[in-house]
Parts: structure tokens; C-alpha cells; sequence
């Protein structure tokens, strides 16, 4: 299990973290510049609260154990397209995205709970339809979201 608590981080990706995905990771109460997840399949369960975020990368990923996502600041835009196929119950709550959170095509197995978070830039959650794709496809779904501006 990658455990990392406390700590200001350059970045963290496949490149400089052996075996990502593999196992479960926790990361808490850290300073990170970029945390780029894209691409990877988490075969463990992921977990990350009270963090600061500049730059999120998720494009493709895929959390097939599971996500808390929880208490973070994420300062970027978040590109989400293709995520989800999830096995586990994924929750992001009590969080502040300053940018746009794009949702577009992803797939969830299991539930997904998005509660009690600010979208400073909005998200796209809730939209039923672009372009003739599903944006959200979702076993259960439960939302509540505050959206600014």
C-alpha cells in the first residue's frame, strides 16, 4: 500500500511512483503540484482528503476498487472523460474545485455520491446528453453540489 501523509509533493504519476495502481494508495493532508492519475486502472482503493491540488490529471481513470475523495482543494481544471468502471462505491464530498470538473463519458459500476461540494466553474455531472453520448451512466447515483456563480 502507497501511503504518503504530510508532505509537499513535486508530482506524482507512473513515472515517479512504482507499480501506481496496483495496490491501494492514501494520500492526506499534503501539499501536491501535480497528481496526474491518467490512464490508470487502481486495482486498490484510493484515497485522498485534505489535500491541496494544483494540477488533477484524470483522464481515463479508472478507480475499479473504489475512491474517497474528500476535503481537498483542487486549484485546475479536472478532465474526467472516461472514468469510472468502478467495482466499489466512489465519494467525492466536502470539496472545493476552483476550475471546471468534466464528467464527460464516464461509466460508474457502483454507486457514486458527489456531496456538499463547492464547483467554483461548474461541472457537468448532471448533463444527460453531449454530442449523442451518456455522460454519466451510473448504477445509483446520489448528488448534492453547490454550484458557484
Amino acid at each position: 500500500m502507497l501511503e504518503i501523509k504530510n508532505k509537499v509533493i513535486e508530482r506524482i504519476d507512473e513515472g515517479s511512483v512504482d507499480g501506481l495502481g496496483n495496490e491501494a494508495m492514501t494520500l492526506e493532508h499534503c501539499v501536491i503540484h501535480v497528481l496526474n492519475l491518467s490512464t490508470i486502472e487502481f486495482h486498490g482503493k484510493v484515497t485522498i482528503r485534505n489535500c491541496i491540488i494544483d494540477k488533477l490529471n484524470l483522464h481515463c481513470t479508472w478507480f475499479a476498487a473504489g475512491l474517497d475523495f474528500t476535503g481537498n482543494v483542487v486549484m485546475s481544471d479536472i478532465d474526467y472523460q472516461m472514468g469510472g468502471h468502478n467495482n466499489e462505491m466512489m465519494v467525492i464530498s466536502e470539496n472545493v474545485f476552483h476550475g471546471f470538473f468534466d464528467f464527460f463519458d464516464c461509466h460508474f459500476e457502483e454507486r457514486l455520491t458527489v456531496e456538499n461540494n463547492i464547483f467554483m466553474k461548474g461541472t457537468d455531472l448532471l448533463k444527460k446528453k453531449i454530442k449523442d453520448l451518456t455522460t454519466i451512466s451510473t448504477a445509483a447515483c446520489s448528488c448534492r453540489a453547490t454550484l458557484a456563480n
